[in-house]
């Protein structure tokens, strides 16, 4: 499958309406919020992406996130849930890992727990090529035109370093390189400049439908 053919099943797959529930995950899912409030339309306005955080499933009805404020966190999923007051949780589930893999990417995130939240990467991500907040600032002010320079440089840093900082976390890049340790990448760019929009967008995930709460 193409990863324009994934992708458009995956949007075919929302339109149907379908439903998950907390004992249905397995470790490794991730869920996706599209929350109403102010800040995270913001995230998704200035990304592109149709969601402004994510979840990873640990297990057990635990769950790993990075959030400002209190970094990296581990706790019950339906209380992270209910904190989010989110309009949809959309669960994502990796295509070609195994099981072990997966279980593998759960514990390495939940080692994380602690960590501070990566707040520049978070700021940056809007900044990389595509994202619309990267085009009003590229013609804004001399001093605005210079972030996405500044944006570029850091990922082009980046990548031919291979390094991917392991000291701080927003809530997609926490998930991105537990995947990645786990051997099982989701995407082929640096995992701490994307956003969690990246999860509808990517072959490796496959949308298993909404998480029912009720």
């Amino acid at each position: 499958m193409s990863t324009t053919a994934a992708t458009d099943n995956n949007h075919s797959q929302i339109r149907l309406g379908l439903k998950m529930s907390i004992p249905a995950l397995f470790p490794g899912d991730i869920i996706a919020l599209d929350e109403p409030a102010l800040r995270s339309v913001f995230i998704r306005w200035s990304t592109g992406g149709a969601y402004n955080h994510a979840i990873l499933y640990r297990g057990s009805r635990l769950a790993v996130d990075a959030m400002p404020g209190p970094g990296v966190t581990q706790g019950f999923l339906a209380r992270k849930l209910g904190a989010a007051k989110f309009t949809t949780a959309a669960v994502f589930r990796h295509r070609t890992a195994s099981r072990e893999q997966c279980e593998i990417a759960a514990k390495w995130a939940e080692k994380q727990v602690g960590k501070p939240y990566d707040f520049v990467s978070a700021t940056l991500v809007g900044l990389q090529p595509g994202a619309p907040a990267r085009g009003v600032v590229s013609y804004g002010p001399l001093s605005l035109r210079v972030l996405p320079v500044l944006a570029d440089k850091l990922t082009e840093e980046e990548t031919k370093s291979g390094n991917r900082p392991n000291s701080a976390f927003m809530c997609s890049g926490l998930i991105l390189r537990a995947f990645e340790v786990a051997g099982a990448p989701i995407i082929d760019t640096p995992a701490n400049f994307s956003s969690p929009g990246k999860f509808l967008e990517t072959y490796a995930l496959a949308y298993m439908g909404n998480l029912d709460t009720a």
